[in-house]
């Protein structure tokens, strides 16, 4: 069984490396893994639909699959996607697809709740793909837009994938935005409300679906809830050039006008006593937030950022892993992410030392034009976890 994993080629963002040059790109990227595979897994950030519109993501990605299957793409069994912060719509959209307009449409049956977490195994000794907690065929698991882009079937998970060797070890693959504040405090401020509404099974370690639900909002906001966003869309996009390029003072100026017209509408005594101070704090505060966007610059400093953060969804993950089938371990060996944009080749993975055990941790890079460039991983069966760097 040989399967691939990419991540983040941001299809539709204007800086995507893959759709310069007619998709010249689409060649050497499917030259890197043989352009044969069981298995192509897409962990995040694909479809771009949080900075550009579904039109032009959905065209965009049409146009790659074609050029990647023109340059010899050939994928035997299916596409397992497992998405990311910038396409998190689509596990929304998916999740409405199953649980409500797929059941309402039969006639016969009511909306299912969601289901906030459907992990996906792949096992080497059985040579295949499973939904172990769902019923049903994983190619069930699908969005039917997506057969418009590529021929080959695409199964859904979310949040994680696990890969069960011959001999039992597991790794871990995920893309990673649950590593990272912006898309991960709401379930931490949750974790610590000691109210019964909230319904908490454990507040020092949520489980995966307590992550996903608690996370869900901001999620979406930072998805689709600027990426569709027509003109704030375009707004939204000029505030991430400006911030990665450290170049905030225009945003600051904004961020100051945006405050004083909401306290000048405000008319209590309060409000005129105190305008002048909190003026200055909210937007000192909003500054803070916005400078300390994630954009790292080296992995170790990553690392060292949101370590508490990683080891709670590692916790999360590990309370997962002991209930599931076909997955016969609590322990990861390898664990293969995405979303920083920073490459670990598998062959020189990182060891992260956690609470339950040493992990070694690769990164798939990113195709955003100006970066240090991608790391396709490569699974086969018998051989160890390899990976190709991709400039």
């Amino acid at each position: 069984m040989k399967t691939v994993i990419l991540s983040d080629l941001h299809l539709g963002d204007p800086q995507c490396s893959l759709a310069l040059n007619n998709y010249a790109k689409a060649k050497t990227l499917v030259s890197s893994f043989g352009g044969t595979c069981d298995y192509l897994v897409l962990v995040g950030d694909i479809f771009d639909i949080a900075v550009s519109d579904y039109n032009t993501v959905f065209r965009i990605s049409q146009e790659f699959f074609a050029a990647m299957e023109q340059a010899g793409l050939r994928i035997g069994t299916s596409i397992v996607y497992s998405p990311g912060n910038h396409d998190f719509d689509l596990w929304d959209t998916f999740q409405r697809q199953i649980n409500i307009l797929g059941q309402v449409s039969l006639g016969t049956q009511a909306a299912r709740p969601f289901q906030w977490s459907i992990p996906g195994v792949f096992r080497e000794d059985t040579s295949e793909f499973r939904l172990p907690t769902v019923s049903g065929e994983p190619s069930q698991y699908d969005i039917p837009f997506l057969h418009h882009i590529t021929n080959a079937r695409v199964c859904f998970a979310y949040p994680n994938l696990y890969y069960v060797r011959e001999d039992g070890s597991t790794d871990l693959i995920t893309h990673g935005h649950y590593f990272g504040a912006a898309w991960s405090e709401m379930a931490q401020l949750c974790a610590g409300i000691n109210n019964p509404a909230m319904q908490i099974s454990n507040p020092n370690n949520l489980s995966l679906e307590e992550v996903v639900q608690f996370n869900f909002p901001l999620n979406q906001l930072t998805s689709t809830g600027f990426g569709q966003a027509g003109q704030l869309t375009n707004y939204v996009r000029w505030c991430m050039a400006q911030v990665n390029s450290g170049k905030t003072d225009l945003i600051q100026k904004d961020v100051t006008t945006l405050v004083h017209n909401y306290l000048d509408g405000k008319g209590s005594w309060f409000f005129k006593l105190f305008s002048p101070i909190l003026r200055k704090i909210l937007v000192s505060m909003a500054m803070d937030e916005i400078n300390g966007v994630e954009n790292p610059t080296t992995m170790d400093a990553y690392f060292a950022a949101n370590k508490d953060r990683i080891q709670k969804f590692l916790g999360s993950t590990i309370q997962e892993m002991r209930n599931l089938p076909l997955v016969n371990t609590s322990k990861i060996d390898q664990l293969v992410f995405g979303h920083t944009h920073l490459p670990i080749p598998a062959m020189s993975a990182t060891m992260l030392r956690t609470p339950f055990g040493n992990i070694s941790a690769s990164n798939t890079g990113g195709w955003i034009q100006g970066e240090l460039g991608a790391e396709v991983h490569i699974y086969e069966t018998g051989r160890p976890l390899r990976s190709v760097t991709v400039k």
